[in-house]
């Protein structure tokens, strides 16, 4: 063996000792973060859904869009607000596109909205069917977005579920722009789970993890979210080229000579 293998072995084991207790340290606290996460997850999973309902305080309001979708809860919404004389005008629904089926029109959501409503008291005048298919919110948005145009200053109350409010309200305030100032949103409960549970119900975890990887993908695709990370990965590659510079510039510097200590 070498002279230059012998002096660099003590050099190789300090970076595995170093390695090693690294690796321990960071293995201890994923685990303590893991633990913490788990015992306040009541807490931080009932913060989470509660952030999705960003629901207004229905005010007085010349229309009502109901959006599609849940129609065991929204149109229920919609009808206690008209009798309640929160609508002045109409009620509208979108048009949800359905693919060709035998028994389609006896099946469409609009129908038993339609008939949710009548029931519950809204003239057939007042409940009004948007033109235009929809398969989206960005669809919805974008026939309220011509609605409005055609009803220059209306205010609206846009009916949908507690958990769809903020990607709703994102997606409107794109659409509209300085339009969506005239728009409120209503945010309807849904059954046998809320923001406090909807973990512990096999529906309610479908459906709300759905709508928080939504948001996430809207945030990446339509908002800042992949600027924010590119800005973030650039800033870490700063920030360890920077260290190494310095640790460089460390170990190349002269070291003051060693001063014997004085025999006794």
């Amino acid at each position: 063996m070498t002279g230059h293998a012998i002096a660099s072995r003590p050099r190789l084991q300090w970076i595995a000792a170093c390695w090693r207790r690294r690796w321990l340290r960071r293995t201890l606290v994923l685990a303590a973060a893991l633990v913490a996460l788990y015992f306040t997850a009541g807490w931080w999973l009932s913060a989470a859904g509660r952030w999705l309902d960003v629901g207004q305080r229905p005010q007085p309001s010349d229309y009502c869009l109901v959006l599609s979708g849940d129609e065991e809860s929204r149109p229920f919404a919609a009808a206690a607000l008209y009798q309640k004389g929160f609508v002045g005008k109409q009620l509208w629904l979108t048009h949800p596109a359905m693919p060709d089926s035998v028994g389609e029109e006896r099946n469409h959501p609009n129908r038993r909205a339609r008939r949710i409503l009548s029931v519950l008291g809204v003239p057939a005048d007042r409940i009004v069917e948007l033109p235009g298919d929809c398969t989206s919110t960005f669809d919805e948005a974008a026939v309220l977005a011509r609605a409005m145009t055609a009803h220059p200053n209306a205010t609206v109350n846009v009916v949908t579920s507690n958990y769809h409010t903020r990607r709703a309200r994102w997606i409107i305030r794109r659409e509209l722009g300085s339009s969506a100032d005239r728009i409120r949103y209503i945010s309807v409960p849904t059954d046998y789970y809320d923001a406090e549970c909807w973990w512990k119900v096999e529906e309610g975890f479908t459906t709300y993890s759905k709508e928080f990887s939504k948001n996430v993908f809207y945030w990446f695709r339509y908002g800042w979210g992949a600027a924010g990370l590119a800005i973030a990965a650039l800033a870490v590659i700063a920030w360890r080229l920077t260290s190494r510079v310095r640790s460089r510039i460390r170990s190349r510097s002269p070291t003051a000579p060693r001063v014997p200590n004085p025999s006794p």
